[in-house]
């Protein structure tokens, strides 16, 4: 069963936040919901979904067990955090840590992963400190925090114009091993790391930017900026990247341009090509989500309370709107699950910088 997963910005209740779509036969059929208070984002792992509640006093971080027959979710527990609006979340290829990042007060952690699937304790919890150039840079505001193979932790700092590279340590402690220092006032939001070459891929809230970094033994080069508010509209944001399955595309999307942008990657040393917009077929492209198959792209367009399916052409990666959706209140976040696939699914191709 292909299942899709949607998350919404809710009051406190939280009714019917998380919503199960089974897809098939090129439709979206409901399954299943449960109560969760703005889950804003979420990560799969072998049977376990779990949930980070994007709130703007405190941090609560839920587990579930995502059934795989019938799409039917069931609470385990959950935990709170001494953070506010926790924003992303991720797991150790291990599958025994949980590492998270909060946009408000700009903090990164790591918890416990019981092996019954429950989240244990919290391990650790580092406070970034700083401030940018531009009005929404007077603090740290950690937007990302993505594992990738080695279980390297790359945290998007939009408060800093940082990208911070934490390890987990045996006793279960971040220790900070490397940065990318993006030029001011840029903001990184999220980060994808290429599959096979030393190239990680930084997209800018703040500048509306794609930056193509390159790693040589242990720096990180500039190698290629992307813009992608080519018309200068003011409310433009990027929010959400994403490379196909088999490395040939990226995707990046950008609210207030209500759009989805596509860029070819080089094969041979990973710089992309100039830019192709499509308009998505709502308001406000918050995040996205590639099929496990390339053939589809699922968003949450927050502003139009709608998640949109998306046809891709694997030949091209070009988009095209299938007229097929939900109504969602308030959804801003999407996951397409494949639940035949016990290993870890997450947003992003997660591979080996160190």
């Amino acid at each position: 069963m292909e299942l899709i997963i949607t998350g919404s910005y809710t009051d406190s209740i939280g009714k019917s936040g998380i919503r199960v779509f089974r897809w098939a036969n090129n439709a979206l059929i409901p399954v299943s919901e449960a109560d969760c208070p703005s889950p804003s984002f979420m990560v799969y792992n072998k049977g376990f979904l779990y949930v980070i509640s994007e709130l703007p006093d405190t941090g609560v971080i839920s587990a579930y067990t995502l059934h795989a027959k019938d799409g039917t979710l069931q609470f385990l527990n959950k935990i709170t955090v001494p953070c506010r609006g926790l924003c992303h979340i991720d797991i150790s290829p291990d599958s025994k840590m949980l590492c998270a990042a909060a946009y408000n007060s700009g903090h990164v952690l790591i918890c416990d992963i019981l092996p019954d699937g429950r989240i244990g304790k919290l391990c650790d919890i580092v406070a970034h400190k700083g401030q940018s150039i531009h009005q929404r840079q007077s603090s740290a505001h950690a937007h990302q925090a993505l594992v990738d193979k080695s279980g390297l932790i790359c945290v998007s700092d939009l408060g800093l114009d940082k990208v911070l590279f934490y390890e987990i340590t045996p006793d279960h402690r971040l220790s900070l091993q490397n940065s990318i220092i993006v030029p001011p006032g840029e903001g990184p939001r999220h980060v994808v790391i290429h599959p096979s070459l030393p190239i990680i891929y930084v997209l800018t809230e703040l500048g509306n930017k794609v930056l193509c970094y390159e790693k040589t033994y242990v720096e990180y080069h500039l190698k290629q900026t992307i813009a992608l508010n080519t018309k200068n509209i003011d409310t433009a944001a990027s929010a959400e990247l994403e490379l196909s399955k088999d490395g040939r595309f990226l995707y990046a999307s950008v609210r207030g341009l209500d759009c989805i942008a596509l860029m070819k990657v080089n094969e041979l040393d990973g710089l992309l090509s100039d830019p192709q917009f499509f308009l998505t077929p709502g308001k406000e492209p918050r995040m996205f989500s590639l099929s496990s198959n390339g053939d589809f792209l699922f968003v949450a367009l927050q502003n139009s309370s709608r998640m949109a399916v998306m046809k891709i052409d694997k030949k091209t990666g070009v988009l095209v709107d299938t007229h097929i959706g939900a109504d969602i209140l308030n959804v801003c976040y999407v996951q397409e699950i494949c639940s035949c696939a016990t290993e870890h699914k997450s947003h992003q191709i997660v591979h080996s910088l160190s």
